[in-house]
């Protein structure tokens, strides 16, 4: 997805997703990379199940390629030797 100048970098889902997106968010923030989350808020209960509807991170496109280097290094460091 790309929507005026902004490009989706992550996707997230599963148990725990919307703490994962708002860390990444977090990381991409402090090193002075805008970013957004889509869905907004966490996913809801809909008619008795799960909306499993992935969160999206987008940043500006100009900052794609520091984002994804940002991303690498933390999965990088997440990796045990």
């Amino acid at each position: 997805m790309q929507d005026e100048g902004w490009v989706v970098i992550a996707r997230i889902s599963g148990l725990g997703s919307d703490f994962e997106a708002n860390m990444l968010i977090a990381r991409l923030e402090a090193e002075d990379i805008p970013a957004v989350r889509l869905p907004v808020q966490a996913p809801t209960t809909a008619m008795g199940g799960l909306v499993h509807e992935p969160i999206r991170i987008l940043v500006p496109q100009d900052k794609e390629e520091a984002a994804n280097a940002l991303i690498d290094a933390s999965q990088e460091e997440d990796v045990p030797e």
